[in-house]
Order: C-alpha cells, then structure tokens, then sequence
C-alpha cells in the first residue's frame, strides 16, 4: 500500500495547475481589437458596438443596449460553468477549468447576439432605413426596405412597418454582430 501523504503529494502539482488555469484567466466578452476592422468603414466594430450599446445624443442615435442584456440572459449559465470549473480545481482537471471557461465564454457571446437578433428598440427611423443601401454599399433597398417604405407611406407606424418586414436595428450588414465573441486572457 502506497503512502497517503505520497499520494497527496503527487496530486498537488496538477491541483496547483487547475488552480491557476483558473485564477489567472478572465473571460472577456465584446469585440475584441482583432475584430474591430469594418469592410470600407474606418470607425470599427468596437467604437460602432459602444455608440450602439450606449447611444449617442450629439448624433441623434438612441442607446440599444445588448451587452449588459446578454450578459444578464447568460448569467445563470455563466455561474454554472464558473462553478463546474471551481469544482475541476479541486480535482486538478486543468483540461475541465479550460473547457468550462470556454463554454462561460460562448454561452456570453451567444446570449449577447441573441440580443441583438431578437431586435432593441426603438424602432429605425425611415431616414435610417432610406440609408441602409449606402451603409452596405448597395446601389438599392433590399425587398424588405422597399416593403418598409411602403407601409411607411400607406401610414403605418416605424415600429409597425419594422416588425411586418423583418428589419432588425443593428443588424444591417451582420458584421457588428459577428464580430460579437470572448477570449479567455491570462
């Protein structure tokens, strides 16, 4: 029969290694600088995410928040796998810590793009929806931006028209959302 204490001993490296995969790292979630780069826009997703998120009075662009949102949604998930990954320590599992970080991460960034595609209102306005062609660099308005139009003109509310056609505010090219993610950093 083997030593106890040999066998405590022999465990306490890989504890010490659980232990520091997980209190070293943080999970971040957003847009991180690799993924601020627009096509053919210099201002980039992260200065368009934080305009969005927060609003911006002096441009006349309300606040649709969906980081702190999205973060809520997941929350519970979230503590799930910080726990899962506490209880990996314990055990030593560095490989379990790692995996239950990751999965923290996506479900955030998951949580966060769901907020986003659910739609935030309030509603675009018709000039914003008018503009939408140019900010892809289209030469016309999608079916459902002409739809839009439409309703507009026949009477209907922005935010009526909006939900009959399927337009969700920010999502106009995809690439803000996209580029929504987490990175786990030491």
């Amino acid at each position: 029969m083997q030593n106890p204490a040999k066998l405590v001993t022999n465990k306490l490296p890989k504890l010490l290694a659980a232990f520091d995969a997980l209190v070293q790292k943080d999970v971040l979630v957003g847009v991180p600088k690799a993924k601020t780069a627009r096509q053919d826009d210099p201002i980039g997703n992260a200065t368009i995410a934080y305009l969005m998120d927060n609003g911006s009075p002096a441009n006349n662009v309300p606040a649709r928040p969906f980081m702190r949102p999205g973060i809520k949604r997941a929350t519970s998930q979230i503590k799930a796998e910080f726990k899962i990954a506490a209880s990996a320590v314990l055990t030593g599992n560095e490989g379990l810590v790692n995996a239950s970080l990751n999965r923290a991460g996506l479900a955030a960034q998951n949580a966060i793009r769901g907020v986003i595609t659910e739609g935030i209102p309030p509603p675009l306005k018709p000039e914003t929806i008018k503009n939408r062609a140019r900010a892809r660099g289209a030469k016309s308005m999608r079916k459902g931006e002409k739809e839009y139009m439409k309703r507009i003109a026949e009477g209907a509310t922005p935010a009526e028209a909006q939900a009959s056609v399927g337009i969700t505010p920010l999502v106009n090219t995809g690439q803000l959302r996209n580029s929504i993610t987490y990175s786990i950093r030491k």
